[in-house]
C-alpha cells in the first residue's frame, strides 16, 4: 500500500496546480483579423426580400393595369380575377415583409458574433487539448 501511496503522491507532485499556467496568447479577438469570419454581405442577400420586392411591384402594376383597361374599354372584369389579383399583391407583400424581418435576425446575429470576436463555436472545439477520458 505505501508503494501506490508513494506513485500517487509524485503525480501530485508532478500535476501541481501551481505550475500551471494558462496560454498567454489569447483567443477571439485579438488573435483574428478583422472581417476574416463575418459575411458582412448577408443582410443585403435576402432571397425572400428580393421576390417580395419583385412581386410587390409587379402585382401592383398587373392590378393597376386591369383596372385602366376596365375604364378605356368600359367592361366590367369578373370579380375572381380582382380577388386573384388582390391575394397576388397581399402575398407579396407579405414575402416582403417575412424579407426585412429575415435581414433584421442576420443583422443581430451578425452583432452578436462580432462582439464574440467572429468565431463559432465549432471553430473553438478545434483547439481542444483534453485528451480521451480514461
Amino acid at each position: 500500500m505505501s508503494v501506490e501511496a508513494a506513485s500517487v503522491a509524485e503525480k501530485a507532485d508532478e500535476n501541481d496546480p501551481a505550475e500551471r499556467r494558462a496560454r498567454t496568447e489569447r483567443r477571439g479577438r485579438d488573435r483574428r483579423k478583422p472581417g476574416t469570419r463575418i459575411n458582412m454581405t448577408a443582410p443585403r442577400r435576402s432571397l425572400l426580400r428580393l421576390s417580395g420586392a419583385v412581386g410587390s411591384v409587379s402585382s401592383a402594376a398587373l392590378l393597376l393595369f386591369t383596372l385602366l383597361l376596365q375604364e378605356l374599354f368600359s367592361t366590367p372584369v369578373p370579380a375572381t380575377v380582382w380577388a386573384f389579383e388582390m391575394a397576388a399583391v397581399a402575398t407579396s407583400v407579405i414575402l416582403l415583409g417575412m424579407g426585412a424581418i429575415e435581414s433584421r435576425l442576420i443583422e443581430i446575429r451578425l452583432e452578436l458574433l462580432m462582439l464574440n470576436g467572429g468565431g463559432r463555436k465549432e471553430d473553438r472545439r478545434g483547439g481542444d487539448r483534453r485528451g480521451p477520458a480514461d
